[in-house]
């Protein structure tokens, strides 16, 4: 993988609607945004990796650099593509394992260690409520229903967790 500035710049030129700059882009990030759609949806993932890339060609100028990497941003938009997908099939929910495990291949950078690390220091109810929202894409209604818990639990748990997780990684970026 190339390093997250380079492909920083390479997003930011395709905002300029630089073809160049975008298919330099695909090279080097569709491997990890395929593996993503891949761990999602299974089988044959061509045709949401193509709309993937079709939705971040036409929203690259909303890429903002101050408010993360690239890449992040780039499997945010892949997971959506995933999740709507996965709607259109019936099926709306991952095992809470495969949610578990995603962590790995999104949090891969410094910063991002410091993200995993904090969520192992929260009550793992926090925790996994906010691997459910973020890195899953449920809702708060969808993962009151999967955790058999009320509504309002889940969005107490959900701030308390992110409170939380920014203390723990305000605390280490000082």
């Amino acid at each position: 993988m190339a390093d997250s500035r380079f492909i920083d710049d390479l997003l930011t030129a395709c905002a300029g609607r630089d073809q160049h700059g975008f298919a330099e882009l695909y090279r080097l990030t569709a491997p990890q945004i395929n593996g993503v759609l891949h761990r999602l949806l299974g089988g044959n993932t061509s045709d949401a990796l193509q709309e993937s890339y079709i939705k971040i060609w036409n929203s690259a100028e909303k890429y903002d650099p101050a408010r993360g990497a690239a890449i992040h941003w780039m499997i945010a938009i892949a997971r959506n593509v995933a999740f709507d997908r996965m709607r259109e099939r019936g099926r709306s929910w991952l095992p809470l394992e495969e949610v578990e495990d995603m962590l790995s291949p999104v949090l891969d950078n410094g910063q991002d260690l410091d993200v995993r690390r904090c969520l192992g220091v929260l009550d793992p109810q926090h925790a996994r409520v906010l691997m459910l929202a973020y890195y899953s894409g449920y809702s708060h209604s969808e993962i009151a229903n999967r955790l058999d818990m009320p509504l309002g639990t889940i969005k107490s748990y959900v701030r308390r967790g992110l409170m939380r997780l920014k203390e723990c990684l305000d605390a280490r970026g000082q």
